[in-house]
């Protein structure tokens, strides 16, 4: 799909496929620590998403990963279309690939293929937590305020 260099490693960001499950878990669960920080420990301790729940989403071309020279995936992003919009349902990271635009290559990513189809994109936030009150403590923190403050999320 699209490759870039962010320092000095090479990245591709490609669909996901089934046999990525194992990699997304990883990342999911490394990635929500970070929650952990911003007292959201129930981001953080939330579960990665089901195998079934990868696997359907690879089937309808829903799932992006960006993988390293390896093909491992380092990042992900999920979506859900409703209506006239793709709903952006998480990006993750492998923290030990943090600080690399990579979950910014994912969005980037998602919102040309969202326009190419006629589509404009939001954030959803599955969580119990209002969303008022999930954005105030995200973008008080610099791994993600970057991203989401240059998107429109309605």
């Amino acid at each position: 799909m699209s490759d870039f260099v962010a320092h000095k490693e090479e990245y591709t960001i490609r669909l996901g496929r089934p046999d990525d499950y194992e990699r997304i878990a990883a990342v999911e669960l490394a990635a929500g620590k970070a929650f952990v920080e911003i007292d959201m420990a129930a981001i953080a301790n939330d579960e990665p998403p089901m195998r079934a729940e990868i696997e359907a989403r690879c089937e309808k071309g829903h799932l992006w990963v960006t993988v390293g020279p390896d093909d491992h995936a380092v990042a992900y992003l999920m979506i859900d279309l409703m209506r006239d919009a793709v709903h952006i349902e998480q990006v993750s990271v492998a923290p030990a690939h943090a600080g690399q635009k990579l979950g910014k290559g994912l969005i980037d990513t998602v919102l040309v293929w969202a326009k190419d189809c006629g589509l404009r994109a939001q954030l959803r936030h599955p969580h119990d937590i209002s969303r008022c009150a999930v954005e105030h403590a995200l973008l008080r923190t610099s791994w993600f305020s970057t991203n989401i403050r240059r998107i429109s999320f309605r």
